[in-house]
């Protein structure tokens, strides 16, 4: 009976490994290439992976992912490219066997997109990109509107002089305290109900506020927990009742300019205005007027400008806009892009993680279509 047992068990066990070698001789290796230094020629554009990148989304690789790295494409194939200014060159380089363009980072250029739309590859290319730092955006969302709200910079400004005036103790030849806006009982309303977007408006759920928002994929009101979300058409509805809003779109066609001085003005009177999208997605001069004239617009807290540092040796001397001086208004709070907390060891740590699980995903399932956060070419987003 023992060598029966034994037999069985020797049979069972081969059969196991031999459908285990059959299945990964059936799964053909992905081959990744992560392309170094494609910023586009703008060198201080989006994230560009070092060798010590590479070497740690290596280590967290399965067997079936085959990696390269370099300026330079690899003589063989190339299933998915990492990167976010490939070249026409480069592109015509890999096309017979490109499956995949990864960007690493959140968003999607636009010179990439119509690069890819001109070359007829949007139809048969899958892209897709991260969203490793969203909750880190959401955050700064969040603190630039409570700052902005509560004019907490203003007040620091003034106790810094010695100045308690911003208090507003009712005595005799105090002045008024500097005003705030009280959010409980109000309404935020979150333009862009994404990755970023979900995270705000659960946020400001938790502050006793009623959230409202858009999505893009909207086609009627529906209710997500404790946020009504409404399709986009419906925009100009709601800005008349939101007391903050924060703008979490991507950049198209569709979001450009999407508030501008018609739009601002139908904002409630001391109304907040949070930009983490970006800049393009609000009207420049709109926004300066409207903070200058503190009258619909109380505050705004802006992390995405108009004017960014070409090199990084421009990056002490290089002002958010070339038009309006917004460092002169108090009632903005300025951020300098620092939503996606780039560079910071926390952010980096999810980024090479998210890499590593799309990729692996990709191999295990043998599918690139596997990866998530796919990108619509077509939409921009």
């Amino acid at each position: 009976m023992r060598w029966l047992l034994l037999a069985s068990s020797t049979i069972v066990l081969s059969w196991l490994v031999g459908r285990s070698l059959a299945r990964r001789r059936r799964r053909r290796s992905l081959r990744v290439h992560f392309l170094q230094k494609g910023h586009g020629g703008k060198s201080m554009v989006g994230w560009t992976p070092t060798d010590e990148h590479v070497d740690a989304i290596c280590r967290k690789l399965s067997a079936d992912v085959v990696v390269t790295s370099g300026e330079d494409l690899p003589k063989d194939a190339v299933d998915v490219l990492v990167a976010a200014f490939p070249t026409r060159e480069q592109l015509l380089q890999v096309k017979n066997s490109i499956r995949a363009l990864f960007v690493p980072f959140a968003g999607f250029p636009p010179p990439t997109r119509q690069l890819i739309k001109d070359m007829g590859l949007d139809r048969t290319l899958f892209v897709c990109n991260l969203h490793h730092n969203a909750p880190m955006t959401a955050e700064l969302a969040v603190a630039l509107g409570l700052a902005a709200c509560k004019q907490v910079f203003e007040a620091d400004r003034l106790l810094r002089s010695n100045d308690w005036s911003a208090r507003g103790i009712p005595c005799d030849g105090v002045p008024e305290p500097l005003p705030m806006l009280l959010l409980q009982g109000k309404t935020a309303l979150v333009v862009g109900y994404g990755e970023v977007g979900q995270r705000v408006a659960r946020i400001m759920s938790a502050f006793g506020m009623q959230v409202l928002a858009t999505r893009a994929s909207a086609s009627r009101v529906e209710l997500d927990k404790h946020t009504t979300v409404h399709p986009p058409a419906d925009l100009i509805s709601l800005l008349p009742v939101a007391n903050i809003v924060f703008l979490c779109v991507p950049l198209t066609s569709g979001t450009s300019r999407m508030l501008g001085r018609r739009e601002l003005e139908m904002l409630p009177k001391g109304s907040v205005l949070v930009n983490v999208s970006r800049g393009e997605v609000l009207d420049e001069d709109a926004l300066y007027e409207a903070l200058c004239k503190r009258e619909n617009l109380f505050a705004a807290g802006i992390d995405t400008w108009y004017n960014y540092p070409a090199t990084s040796k421009d990056i002490h001397n290089t002002p958010v806009s070339t038009k309006n001086d917004f460092s002169k208004l108090s009632n903005v709070i300025m951020s300098p892009h620092r939503g996606g907390a780039v560079g910071l060891q926390e952010t980096e740590l999810a980024r090479l993680s998210a890499i590593a699980e799309a990729l692996n995903l990709a191999a295990e399932k043998n599918d690139v279509r596997a990866m998530p956060c796919q990108v619509d070419v077509e939409r921009g987003y």
